[in-house]
C-alpha cells in the first residue's frame, strides 16, 4: 500500500507541551528521534538516516541530555515512559511533612531527578559515598551514590548544586534516602541508550517497540529535509534553536510527508502502528500519483 500523507503535529506537541518546555524546545524536541551514525547506534539493514537527520539528532539529544543534568523535564523519559519525577529538597521534605505514606506514594518506583545545595558528603558503613541536602522543615535528604558516580561526586563542594537521578529507599524520622544515584546527566544517557536501541531496531525493519516511535521518526525525517544548511546544528546552540523555530508547518506540504513514507516504506519499514496512531490523517490526503498527475 502507497500512502501519502498529511501529518498534524498537535500530537506530539502535547507531549512536549506538557514537559513546560520553551516554544523553541518544544518544536526541537519533535525532531529527536532518530537512528544512524551516533555513538552506541547502529542499523544493520532496512533505512539508513541522512547526514542531515544524524545532524538534527546530535543537537536535540545533547539538549535533552542537559535537560537531565539540569533536572528539568525531558522528552526521551516521557516518550519511553521511564516514569522521572524533578523536584527540590525542598519539594521532598514539604511532602513528606504532610505524612510518610503520601511522600512514598509521590516518589515510590520512579527515578526521581533530584536538585539541591550540597550540605554534606560522607560515607556510610559499608563505604557508599553519600551526598547530603539539607531541606525545608528540619528534613535532611541523602542520595547514596552508585560507585561509578563516587569518584565524581567527591569533588563536589558543600554549598554547591547538584542534580542527581535516584531511587527511593525510606523515610524515616525527618530523614529521605535514596539510592542507586548517579548524576542526572548519566542517568539522562542510560535513557537515550534505551532509546536508540528501539530506533535501530525500526530501522532495521522490526516492529517497533514503542507505538511513538515511527511517527517521530518520521518528523524527523521532515525537520532534517527542510532546515537550511548554514542552521548551526549541532554547533551553534542558539543558531539552531532558531533554525527549528522558523520551521513552518508540515500541514502545507503534504507531498513532502509522502516522500517520506515513501523511502521508509521501500526500505521495509514496518509502520502498522503509524497507521493505526494516525488513520484519520491518512485518509485525508491523495496518495502520490494522484497528487502529480
Amino acid at each position: 500500500m502507497t500512502l501519502s500523507l498529511s501529518l498534524s503535529l498537535c500530537g506530539l506537541l502535547a507531549i512536549v507541551r506538557c514537559n513546560d518546555l520553551r516554544r523553541w524546545s518544544q518544536i526541537k524536541l519533535i525532531a529527536i528521534l532518530l537512528a544512524g551514525f551516533v555513538p552506541g547506534l547502529s542499523v544493520a539493514a532496512g533505512y539508513v538516516p541522512s547526514q542531515s537527520e544524524v545532524i538534527v539528532l546530535k543537537s536535540i539529544m545533547d539538549d535533552d541530555i542537559d535537560n537531565f543534568l539540569q533536572g528539568r523535564q525531558t522528552y526521551a523519559g516521557n516518550v519511553l515512559n521511564v516514569a522521572v519525577i524533578t523536584v527540590t529538597a525542598d519539594e521532598i521534605a514539604r511532602a513528606y511533612r504532610k505524612g510518610r505514606s503520601i511522600g512514598n506514594r509521590q516518589f515510590s518506583r520512579k527515578y526521581v531527578l533530584l536538585s539541591g545545595v550540597v550540605a554534606s558528603r560522607r560515607e556510610d558503613e559499608s563505604g557508599s559515598l553519600m551526598v547530603m541536602f539539607d531541606a525545608a522543615n528540619g528534613f535532611q535528604i541523602h542520595a547514596q551514590l552508585e560507585p561509578i558516580a563516587a569518584a565524581r561526586a567527591r569533588l563536589l563542594e558543600d554549598g554547591g548544586k547538584v542534580t542527581l537521578g535516584c531511587l527511593l529507599s525510606k523515610a524515616v524520622k525527618g530523614d529521605v534516602h535514596f539510592v542507586n544515584c548517579t548524576f542526572g546527566g548519566d542517568l539522562g544517557k542510560m535513557v537515550w541508550t534505551k532509546l536508540r536501541t528501539y530506533l535501530s531496531d525500526f530501522y532495521a525493519g522490526e516492529r517497533a517497540a514503542n507505538i511513538t516511535i515511527p511517527t517521530l521518526a518520521i518528523n524527523i525525517a521532515l525537520y532534517a529535509q527542510v532546515l537550511p544548511l548554514d542552521s548551526g546544528c549541532p554547533d551553534d546552540k542558539e543558531k539552531c534553536d532558531a533554525a527549528f523555530a522558523a520551521v513552518r508547518s508540515f500541514d502545507e506540504d503534504p507531498q513532502l510527508l509522502a516522500g517520506v513514507i515513501r523511502r521508509f516504506q521501500d526500505a521495509g519499514l514496518d509502520l502498522r502502528d503509524f497507521e493505526k496512531l494516525h488513520k484519520r490523517e491518512l485518509a485525508k490526503v491523495k496518495p502520490l500519483e494522484e497528487s502529480v498527475r
